[in-house]
């Protein structure tokens, strides 16, 4: 009987694979977010880097040039043909006529941008608040949660930021006292705390409610309403009521709230990343494409930063 022998051996050899750049992988991500994702990217980008910084200026996309206002007029007299025109620019920049707008907005359509939380905040502080002190709200609802809760201490965004440790806390607790109260608290605890002592200034309160969460935090959430009972020496039923206060009146992450009340407004809400109108200056003109961009100004490296640079990159200006 013929005997089969194999032969296992062991080879190597080089092949080669295109691997994309990081770069392009990043552009990618980006490309698949909607506008108000990529505020959201621009917007933690700015507060994380202090590299970065938004001009406030209407520059040109393409040519990069500042222009008065958009589309660009240099690049629509380079275009030929009679396709569509298409644009890219902020969305502030779109106006419309009292035509347009019936058209567009009306209350049957209900198409209304829906105001972020950030938004919402700021337009109750604003009339509390200096130019700076806005600057610091502004970077302390950028560091916000998915929750409401503050990520940074106090002390690390008055260092990040070089204002008084004293301005910092006087912004947070503006921030938390507005609708909805206990945005920018530190933990569900104290979010909790404050929303129950804006009740009690508007005399609606429980006389237990305030110690079960200072005092009986763990049994709370257990539900343990016998041991707690024994130790304030108050019944179980009392116990269970002010339970009961705390899950009807408060909410633990206030951000969330905000989400369920915009939800439950009336009408749709949506924001459009590209609008196609017709030519406003020619009627039987090509159609007019906008492409809505998230940033309502100009990203630029620091002024500061780039001069830095250029002093390490050349030795005889950092001597001069």
């Amino acid at each position: 009987m013929p005997t089969i022998i194999t032969k296992i051996g062991q080879y190597q050899g080089a092949s080669t694979r295109q691997m994309p750049a990081a770069h392009l992988t990043r552009t990618m991500q980006l490309l698949e977010k909607t506008c108000n994702e990529l505020d959201t990217e621009l917007a933690n980008e700015i507060s994380e880097n202090p590299a970065l910084e938004m001009a406030e200026e209407c520059r040109c996309p393409d040519c990069k040039q500042i222009i008065p206002s958009y589309p660009c007029q240099a690049c629509l007299n380079r275009i030929n043909g009679t396709g569509p025109i298409v644009y890219v620019a902020p969305r502030s920049t779109r106006t419309y006529s009292n035509d347009e707008y019936d058209e567009y907005y009306s209350t049957d359509n209900k198409l209304k941008d829906p105001e972020t939380l950030s938004e919402h905040i700021l337009k109750q502080v604003a009339p509390s608040i200096s130019s700076k002190e806005r600057k610091i709200a502004e970077h302390i609802l950028a560091r916000l949660n998915e929750h409401g809760f503050l990520i940074d201490h106090p002390a690390e965004i008055a260092t990040y930021l070089r204002v008084s440790l004293r301005k910092t806390n006087y912004v947070i607790e503006l921030i938390k006292r507005v609708d909805p109260v206990g945005v920018a608290s530190q933990d569900v605890m104290e979010c909790l705390l404050i929303q129950l002592d804006m009740l009690e200034q508007d005399g609606k309160t429980h006389p237990l409610a305030h110690n079960l969460l200072t005092d009986y935090w763990d049994q709370l959430g257990k539900r343990d309403f016998d041991t707690i009972a024994r130790k304030c020496n108050v019944s179980v039923q009392t116990v269970r009521s002010a339970a009961q206060f705390i899950k009807r009146n408060l909410s633990p992450y206030p951000a969330q709230s905000h989400w369920n009340n915009a939800a439950n407004a009336t009408g749709r809400y949506f924001r459009p990343d590209v609008e196609v109108i017709k030519n406003p200056h020619k009627q039987d003109g090509p159609l007019v494409v906008q492409v809505f961009s998230a940033a309502q100004g100009w990203l630029r490296v620091n002024s500061s930063v780039r001069s830095m640079v250029n002093k390490i990159e050349d030795p005889e200006k950092k001597d001069e």
